[in-house]
């Protein structure tokens, strides 16, 4: 019993002696505390290195960075630190990347840790770009590729400028190739690509790649033709190409059925000779340009039809008219020769096929009463199927003739200028339509006379022509349509002419624009009934003109043909057949017309009245 209460004893003693050597440890562990790791943040990168920096911690001995495993997706040990910045190294280029760290303390031996800081996410910048090639070319682009970089976002490519003796960015391309556009033709050029990681707002780019030296084409050959032809000469030119070395030139071998290269030059045209008469030849013109060693081609022009023959037709001319028929005639060639006759058509404004005849003289037929016609004939031969033309005949202006009710008529004002009426009285012009003037088109509407109106009354009087006179009308009201008539009156009484013509027209063609831009039709009919009926109370025709809008959208025709007595209607239309279905009793057909004795176009009518 004695000995049990004494080991009893021992042990309390024991147990009191660790508690004496222990409590102090563990009320000292407690109070060890490390500060969390703040402004985590990268100081530099590169393709396989990311330099980390941090705020430093009190009483820390060190740190511990921790970097995020994707395939285990966990932080794991990176490495650690006494100092408050480390380089990661051995990572991948343009790739992204977690970082975290955290300070530690020692105490007695032992690893005391802060809280991780923030998390800090960054990217590694990617490796340059290698293996750059120019794949294809034109004229005033160059395709490129390169070899893709891992883990890039995408590539940057850049154009060496000149001026600045720097590289300029161009553009951003997804893929590992790209188009560069808009480059001057047959030049050289210098091209670097730097790869980039996108990464947030910003981009992080590799270094340059090598340089690439690449080169347009040459522009296209254009506007090939024919400056001159002999009986087996040929003498065709092209448009110069910007910094084109020279040109090569090419036939088409009929008989091997492909192109042969038969020369080269360094100008703009080229006398192909010792070809033979009466054969069609075909021609291409290719530019090039040397460069850097390189000898670029430009893309073929278009193929030029040539010919040795035949001739161009001579003295063309009519030689009878009816009322809807036109006689011509012209110098005939050899029998092998055919002739294809043309009309002008006002519709396109080109010369379009009639007839063709192995004679030399025509009728054509089914033409309007008193209008002009132009006309030309070209020679032709045909060879495998194929027309080679001469050069057109010259061009001749003829006219229908007219009968008792149905004459030419032409209108004029100040742009025909200098006239020569006696040749305008001898190409068959019988009644000519006077502009007397104008009013303008600001809000001012200022009236003006027409600056040719008298000089053309004391000429055409000499030579007996029956005339009308127009207005050209902005009027907005019936107060200036009343303005309008009160000029043209007194002007008519100044120069005396009350009794030398009968018709007056009212030309409103402003509907919607300028200073009547804001009329409506109501009132637009008004001033047009008023207008006419002042004409017809001072004692003249009246005449209203107009196209077939005006006619079937903006003039009420049933009402002013039933307010106005006895009007006249002008009708509009520049085409080879007129489309309006209402009556009138002029056709403006053209306002090109070709008439002797007038230096450019003029107005062309044909008059019922």
């Amino acid at each position: 019993m004695v000995r049990l209460n004494k080991l009893k004893y021992i042990v309390l003693i024991l147990i009191a002696f660790f508690f004496i050597i222990m409590i102090p440890n563990f009320s000292n562990a407690a109070n060890v505390t490390v500060g969390k790791v703040k402004n985590l943040k990268i100081e530099s990168r590169e393709t396989n290195t990311l330099k980390i920096k941090w705020n430093k911690v009190n009483n820390a001995n060190g740190y511990r960075i921790y970097v995020y495993n994707d395939s285990t997706k966990k932080y794991e040990y990176y490495s650690q630190t006494t100092y408050t910045s480390m380089t990661l190294a051995n990572l991948k280029s343009s790739k992204r990347y977690k970082v975290k760290v955290r300070a530690y303390k020692l105490y007695r031996g032992k690893k005391y840790y802060g809280n991780y800081s923030s998390v800090l996410k960054t990217v590694t910048k990617p490796v340059h770009v290698k293996m750059v090639e120019m794949t294809s070319q034109t004229n005033n682009s160059v395709q490129i590729s390169w070899s893709k970089v891992a883990r890039a976002t995408g590539y940057k490519v850049f154009l060496y400028n000149e001026k600045t003796k720097q590289y300029d960015f161009y553009a951003s391309s997804l893929n590992n190739s790209m188009t560069i556009k808009q480059l001057d033709s047959a030049k050289s050029y210098r091209v670097r690509i730097k790869a980039y990681r996108s990464f947030g707002n910003k981009s992080y780019n590799s270094r340059y790649s090598g340089t690439l030296n690449v080169a347009t084409k040459p522009e296209q050959v254009s506007n090939l033709k024919v400056i001159s032809k002999e009986l087996n000469i040929i003498n065709f030119s092209w448009d110069k190409v910007e910094r084109a070395t020279g040109y090569m030139i090419y036939q088409y071998d009929n008989n091997k059925n492909k192109w042969k290269k038969i020369a080269e030059t360094d100008e703009t045209n080229i006398k192909i000779e010792d070809l033979k008469i009466g054969t069609i030849y075909k021609y291409k013109v290719k530019a090039y340009a040397n460069i850097k060693n390189n000898k670029y081609t430009g893309k073929s022009s278009s193929t030029l039809m040539a010919s040795t023959v035949p001739e161009k037709v001579k003295n063309l001319k009519s030689t009878k008219q009816t009322s809807n028929s036109i006689f011509i005639e012209w110098d005939k060639m050899n029998d092998n020769v055919s002739y294809e006759v043309e009309m002008y058509s006002i519709n396109s404004g080109t010369y379009k096929y009639y007839d063709t005849t192995n004679n030399n003289s025509m009728e054509i037929v089914n033409l309007d009463t008193a209008k002009f016609y132009r006309m030309r004939v070209k020679a032709f031969v045909e060879i495998d199927g194929v027309k080679i033309y001469g050069e057109p005949s010259d061009i001749i202006n003829q006219k229908t003739s007219k009968t008792d009710n149905i004459r030419a008529g032409m209108d004029v004002s100040y742009y025909q200028g200098d006239v020569d009426w006696k040749k305008v009285k001898d190409s068959g012009i019988e009644f000519l339509i006077l502009r007397i003037g104008y009013r303008g088109y600001g809000e001012a509407g200022r009236i003006v006379e027409d600056g040719k109106f008298k000089e053309y009354l004391d000429e055409i009087s000499k030579y007996g022509f029956e005339y009308g006179i127009y207005f050209y009308s902005c009027a907005k009201n019936e107060e200036e349509v009343k303005e309008e008539i009160e000029w043209i009156t007194n002007k008519i009484k100044e120069y005396k002419i009350e009794k030398k013509f009968k018709y007056l027209a009212y030309d409103f063609e402003e509907y919607g624009t300028h200073r009547t831009r804001n009329i409506t039709k109501k009132q637009t009919n008004k001033n047009a009934i008023l207008y006419l009926n002042l004409i017809k109370k001072n004692g003249f025709t009246p005449v209203l003109y107009g196209n077939k809008t005006y006619f079937e959208q903006i003039f009420d025709m049933d009402k002013i043909m039933s307010e106005v007595d006895g009007c006249k209607i002008w009708y509009a239309q520049y085409n080879d057949r007129y489309s309006y279905k209402g009556y009138f009793d002029m056709w403006q057909y053209t306002s090109d017309g070709i008439i002797d004795g007038i230096n450019g176009k003029v107005d062309l009518n044909i008059v019922y009245f």
